[in-house]
């Protein structure tokens, strides 16, 4: 059976009128984050690879363990005084004691400038250091929790341990980056 070609024109242009009316009742759904902050990431690594070199350094030339602390912690203290508004906790010791080293930024107020138009705004911060010293035995697990959350479990190994938790509030997310 042939069609005939004004036949033919109705069904095409039919056609295409339904792809169109198909084509518009399509609804698209697009969710955008915010770019994730490599910073933090990156940082992180930084401090576990010079944390790593550090105790290495003090294992390969036979410090005693009072002396590795106090290096890691210059060195976390150097990391930590560089400005950035991390929270940084560091967990370094042995079979017998573990060192729980903790850096905070507080907000203690802001203020304000303004001379005719849009005022700026600074933000005061508060550095704190806080340190504990706790007894631990090898293959006793230990939690970390950092303000009600659990940042993880480890367990302390036989040798040196160096554990670490980088936390950063952005734009109301929070970021952890931890070994």
């Amino acid at each position: 059976m042939i069609l005939n070609k004004k036949g033919q024109f109705f069904l095409i242009a039919a056609l295409i009128i339904i792809g169109i009316l198909i084509s518009l009742r399509v609804v698209y759904n697009v969710a955008q984050g915010p770019p994730e902050d490599t910073q933090t990431y990156d940082l992180s690594e930084e401090i576990k690879f010079e944390g790593a070199q550090v105790i290495d350094n003090g294992i390969f030339t036979a410090k005693d363990q009072t002396e590795i602390n106090s290096k890691v912690e210059f060195l976390t203290n150097h990391y930590f005084e560089l400005g950035t508004q991390d929270d940084l906790i560091i967990v370094v010791g042995d079979e017998r004691e573990a060192n729980i080293i903790y850096y905070t930024h507080k907000t203690t107020g802001f203020v304000g400038i303004g001379l005719g138009s849009q005022p700026i705004t600074l933000t005061q911060t508060e550095q704190t250091k806080l340190t504990a010293t706790e007894s631990v035995s090898p293959g006793t697990p230990i939690e970390l929790t950092f303000q009600g959350q659990n940042l993880g479990t480890f367990n302390i190994k036989k040798g040196q341990t160096f554990y670490l938790v980088l936390k950063k509030e952005k734009n109301g997310e929070q970021i952890v980056a931890t070994n």
